[in-house]
């Protein structure tokens, strides 16, 4: 089995000076090549603790993906730890001495001393040229050297490759390198799916599929997000086209037994899969937004296509806005307030008899952090979907601890939902939907 960490190394990360998106590249990278990868770690700038970062995972691990610290600069101390680690002389490519030349005439500068650093190696290690920036990647077999035995506890193939930490740099170099050495190290390929949920807790969902969590190939996983959660599923197999297989039978075995809390897959989203219905039924849509401020028209059209079945969307933040916009009688807002069932019913019946449309969507609740009244708590939101002479109307409690924005984007959330099971149930010949 072929084990794999990735160590990054820069003090900025330790810092949290920047965003650390290697290790997510790194990790989808390593399973499309079905590499296991156990460990990622952080260490600063410092000689000794590179050095034994370096040597303990690799007493654990076959590959070490390495990145930071190749450039030209004093704490740029990477390879000379390496070097000092398996008691290797550092000595100069030409090669790459000659790759730093033409790179700093093509920009018309003069070539700093210290741009020469980067092109020292461990004696019997490889640097590979990049054409994108001036620090070369740094091959390490390990098997050449003669302090192996010194260092690792077996004989499996140990190797290193290690990475400038820019991330357009290692994307360049991984793809131009990587790939094809580390092909040889493995002959898997690991898959995953994402297996999106909505309307289900984490828990819920683990609860549901318990049989299936110990599993170790394929394995499960579940994974709470903003207001719902994944079921996470991965492959490990000979080939593409075996994993690929068996990810779609589960993945229809997942959609029968979640039913329809199980909403799309990876890149989908509630409206991208919402839009693509409306469109496939071709039932159009206006929605009115109170609390959400615009927030659910705004990431409906998003989506490519949906201006075939979007009409409108209107905030119709004031009460004087509901009852000019949409109709909502003076009557509903004084008897039972702007947060109420009724007056979400009469803003969906209004939105979609003002712009002739099929679907009519309301919105409408507290997302604190004030507004609270008596009976009528911040997370309280009503919403209401009218469709053929018929309303339909819905409440949510959500936490009171919950942010105003995350008030909102749960509230987008429901309400997309909320058509999207009305379609769902309409294809189905059940023309009410169920929240």
């Amino acid at each position: 089995m072929v084990s794999c960490e990735v160590i990054n190394i820069g003090t900025e990360l330790l810092l949290g000076d920047i965003l650390n998106t290697n290790s997510r590249f790194l990790s989808v990278e390593l399973a499309k090549l079905g590499i296991d990868l156990y460990y990622h770690i952080s260490v600063g700038d410092n000689k000794v603790r590179i050095m034994d970062t370096i040597k303990n995972s690799l007493y654990r691990s076959n590959i070490l993906i390495i990145t930071g610290g190749l450039g030209p600069t004093p704490d740029d101390i990477t390879v000379e730890s390496i070097a000092e680690l398996f008691k290797e002389d550092l000595i100069s490519d030409d090669k790459i001495v000659e790759d730093l030349k033409r790179f700093y005439t093509k920009v018309n500068r003069p070539i700093p001393e210290s741009a020469y650093r980067q092109a020292l190696k461990p004696k019997t290690a490889q640097l590979l040229s990049n054409d994108v920036g001036t620090a070369p990647a740094l091959f390490y077999d390990l098997s050449k050297i003669p302090a192996k035995q010194s260092l690792i506890a077996n004989d499996s193939p140990k190797v290193i490759l290690a990475f400038p930490g820019v991330p357009s740099e290692l994307y360049y170099l991984w793809n131009k390198y990587a790939i094809s050495i580390l092909k040889e190290y493995s002959h898997k390929v690991i898959l995953s799916d994402n297996l999106k949920h909505y309307g289900l807790t984490e828990s819920a969902l683990a609860e549901l599929y318990n049989d299936h969590l110990a599993c170790p190939n394929p394995t499960m996983a579940t994974y709470a997000k903003e207001g719902e959660c994944e079921l996470k599923v991965t492959i490990k197999a000979d080939n593409l086209a075996t994993a690929q297989n068996q990810i779609d039978l589960i993945k229809e075995m997942v959609k029968a037994k979640s039913g329809q809390f199980y909403y799309g897959n990876n890149n989908d989203t509630l409206e991208s899969v919402l839009a693509n219905l409306l469109i496939k039924q071709n039932l159009s849509l206006s929605i009115a937004e109170s609390c959400t401020g615009g927030l659910v028209s705004s990431k409906i059209t998003k989506i490519d296509g949906i201006s075939q079945v979007f009409k409108a969307g209107i905030v119709s933040y004031s009460n004087e806005a509901k009852m000019n916009l949409l109709h909502v009688n003076p009557d509903t807002l004084n008897n039972y307030g702007a947060v109420s069932k009724q007056c979400a019913e009469e803003m969906a019946i209004g939105v979609a008899k003002s712009t002739n449309t099929q679907i009519g969507l309301a919105i409408t609740g507290i997302a604190g952090p004030t507004g609270e009244s008596l009976g009528k708590n911040i997370g309280l939101v009503y919403f209401a979907l009218y469709h053929n002479n018929e309303v339909n109307s819905f409440k949510i409690n959500f936490l009171p601890s919950l942010t105003r924005s995350q008030i909102q984007e749960r509230s987008a959330k429901e309400a997309l939902n909320i058509v999207r099971i009305y379609c769902l149930n309409l294809n189905n010949g059940n023309k009410h939907a169920n929240s």
